[in-house]
């Protein structure tokens, strides 16, 4: 009986720092796949429950489930995508959005101090490796 309330304590703070590493930003590569991960599955619910929406607000309606983020971030980072991919003659493609929604989210979620912004080019990387360009 005793080893039962102790084990209860020990196994809820154990699933508590499980949760918080796993999901934390402290690894910016791994933070990076998570967040690709959850928008490539967001983007084909999205786009299976609506196929006759434009790509556009597709992406947009992805990007809003992401907490963080006022509606009026989401539209400056997907007009500010629109207008490089204009620049560069290249479609707008959602693996760069997501680049640029997990690098914004990780500048949130980490104190300035503590960022890594080395780092950003391999996030981008793991991203790009995880959602390809034809989506």
């Amino acid at each position: 009986m005793v080893s039962i309330l102790v084990a209860i304590p020990f196994l809820t703070i154990a699933f508590f720092l499980f949760i918080h590493f796993r999901f934390s930003p402290s690894n910016p590569v791994r933070f990076a796949r998570m967040i690709a991960k959850q928008q490539r599955l967001v983007l084909r619910t999205i786009s299976k429950a609506d196929p006759g929406l434009s790509r556009e607000k597709a992406y947009l309606k992805t990007m809003g489930t992401r907490t963080p983020h006022q509606e009026e971030e989401l539209l400056k980072i997907l007009k500010q995508a629109k207008a490089e991919a204009k620049a560069s003659v290249e479609p707008l493609r959602f693996n760069e959005l997501v680049c640029r929604l997990a690098i914004s989210e990780y500048k949130k979620r980490v104190p300035p101090e503590k960022q890594k912004t080395e780092m950003f080019p391999a996030m981008e990387a793991a991203v790009k490796a995880l959602i390809p360009d034809g989506i």
